[in-house]
């Protein structure tokens, strides 16, 4: 994306990412960090870099475009990881669009990979764009990250480090679990791709077969045979899991949460998650 207007941070590789924050060398920790506005269908590309860049829509729409190939449309809430040196172009929405981004080398990852004994598979696919769509907790990172980077107070640079620990971890989960529907049959992939993706709370197994031109007693089967779970608990934990993470990472209310999540009201969502979970939702208050 364009220069930061924003200065560089500092970064470096000494004994342990932790440790050895305090001196890791200048323009190494962070090269982009910001909050940007674009305005109405402006464009920006093609254009490449070794930074690994990371873009969390706020607010409007944009589209990225991968050489010749649109890779679709990116909404509020939805994150895009672009791997280092992949040529890539951005158009922002009719509206326009504002982005939280942060740029940086992948070599940092590197040194948290080296310390930490996790395996990020994403990094190791360097062509692919990741997608993640209203993942509460990396956004919420994301602004950790850069708040630290912005006010420079002390001790930040051993935060920024133990942030990018956990973008390392969360982005990876993000990666396997959508990886993971290649070992399916096709059409069960495709519906487990459809209900990560989509934004809507209310997906309905009828909704599901009307989209797939499949028979409801078909998808029953899929789910039983491959995922041992009837669609209706699928799609119910899924449910769950959107609101455990409202509820740790953000300021919406109970209320707010279950009707984003798709419950009728509060009583409905308390009764819903303790039969599932075990416990009621309010352990899960931030």
């Amino acid at each position: 994306m364009r220069l930061p207007s924003t200065n560089n941070i500092s970064a470096g590789r000494n004994d342990t990412p932790a440790a050895s924050a305090g001196r890791i060398s200048t323009g190494r920790l962070a090269e982009v960090f910001r909050q940007i506005d674009f305005a109405p269908r402006e464009k920006y590309g093609p254009h490449s870099h070794h930074r690994l860049e990371i873009n969390y829509v706020k607010r409007g729409a944009c589209s990225l475009r991968i050489g010749n190939r649109e890779t679709g449309t990116f909404k509020k809430d939805d994150l895009m990881v672009i791997p280092s040196g992949l040529a890539h172009t951005f158009e922002a929405g009719a509206r326009g669009t504002r982005l939280i981004q942060l740029e940086f080398m992948p070599e940092l990852f590197g040194d948290m990979i080296r310390y930490s004994d996790h395996d990020a598979g994403f990094l190791s696919d360097s062509r692919a764009l990741l997608t993640v769509r209203s993942n509460v907790r990396i956004r919420s990172l994301l602004q950790t990250i850069i708040w630290e980077l912005q006010h420079q107070q002390d001790g930040f640079k051993q935060m920024v480090m133990a942030g990018y620990l956990q973008l390392l971890i969360l982005l990876d989960r993000e990666y396997r679990s959508t990886d993971t529907s290649s070992d399916y049959p096709a059409p069960l992939s495709d519906i487990l791709r459809f209900i990560d993706s989509s934004e809507r709370s209310d997906i309905t197994i009828a909704s599901i077969a009307d989209k797939f031109d499949i028979t409801t007693r078909y998808i029953r089967k899929l789910f039983a045979k491959h995922l041992g779970i009837s669609p209706s608990h699928f799609l119910l934990g899924k449910r769950i899991e959107h609101a455990k993470e409202l509820l740790a990472n953000s300021d919406m209310t109970l209320k707010e949460i279950s009707s984003h999540c798709g419950f009728s009201s509060p009583r409905h969502l308390h009764a819903c998650f303790t039969r599932v979970m075990g416990y009621p939702p309010s352990k899960h208050l931030g």
